[in-house]
């Protein structure tokens, strides 16, 4: 379990193909449906946690979520939002 599994969790999410529906974990995380029910599975009844926080899961608790859209921005499209957002400002400031 661990690192393969988290990477199919993220593979799905960014390339749109969460399967069974977008859902919730208790602690507000959102994950593919299949791809967390088989999370918590493999980890068992007493052991399941969110990959994201280590909070404690159970597939009981899932919640679906219902969004027209959603957009996953990972670690990298995140500092690259930020780089543009400092470049924005750069050029508002020079256009004075």
């Amino acid at each position: 379990m661990g690192k393969q599994m988290w990477s199919h969790v993220q593979y799905a999410w960014k390339h749109g193909r969460a399967l069974g529906g977008i859902c919730s974990l208790a602690c507000g995380h959102l994950f593919g449906k299949s791809c967390i029910k088989r999370w918590l599975r493999q980890a068992g009844k007493k052991q399941g946690k969110c990959p994201q926080c280590k909070c404690w899961a159970r597939v009981e608790d899932l919640r679906m979520v219902y969004v027209p859209r959603i957009t996953v921005i990972d670690g990298e499209g995140q500092q690259i939002m930020q780089e543009v957002g400092v470049l924005r400002a750069q050029n508002a400031q020079l256009k004075m």
